[in-house]
């Protein structure tokens, strides 16, 4: 039988899992790498949780919780947004934002689509900042509003940093309201 991420080693790993995004991202892939090449992408496991137990918490920071449909739907409209957009299968997006559950759902949308995620160093500014993002060389961007104005500060500076790149920000669910 093949190792699989099951729902107790998660809650064993919660933990480490939400103490940051990069946390998570290890874990994804110690645990990813022990499971044979064919095994699916994660964000099937996230469907298949989504059709076997929709109501079930799948993720949750701070004061907010996303079930497993919640997930699974909302990683859905920003993979056919991010599609509607030009973002292809492996293509290089970079995702820059603040621990928060948007990043997460993000890199959930990114897997559904074949696209390949580049975490950014949210402590980065300046032309370290302008560094990273020439290093991975991204079809697209995926920036927090809470990282606005690091962003923007290289864009004032250098204009070829969004040359050629679709940029996309992501609001912070937290800060607003539904109506």
């Amino acid at each position: 039988m093949e190792p699989s991420i099951t729902r107790r080693d998660l809650f064993q790993q919660r933990k480490y899992l939400f103490n940051s995004i990069g946390s998570l991202c290890k874990f994804i892939y110690t645990k990813a790498t022990k499971l044979n090449k064919n095994a699916p992408p994660l964000s099937s496991l996230v469907e298949l949780n989504a059709s076997r137990d929709p109501n079930q918490t799948a993720l949750f920071y701070e004061d907010q919780s996303l079930t497993y449909s919640g997930l699974n739907d909302y990683s859905n409209q920003v993979a056919h947004y991010l599609l509607s957009n030009n973002v292809k299968p492996k293509d290089v997006v970079i995702l820059f934002m603040e621990n928060r559950i948007e990043p997460l759902v993000v890199l959930f949308a990114l897997n559904k689509i074949g696209a390949v995620a580049g975490l950014i160093n949210t402590s980065l500014v300046g032309k370290a900042l302008q560094h990273c993002i020439d290093l991975v060389k991204p079809t697209a961007l995926i920036i927090g509003e809470e990282l606005c104005d690091k962003y923007e500060a290289i864009l004032d500076v250098n204009d070829s940093v969004s040359a050629e790149r679709s940029t996309f920000y992501m609001p912070d669910s937290s800060t607003y309201t539904s109506v």
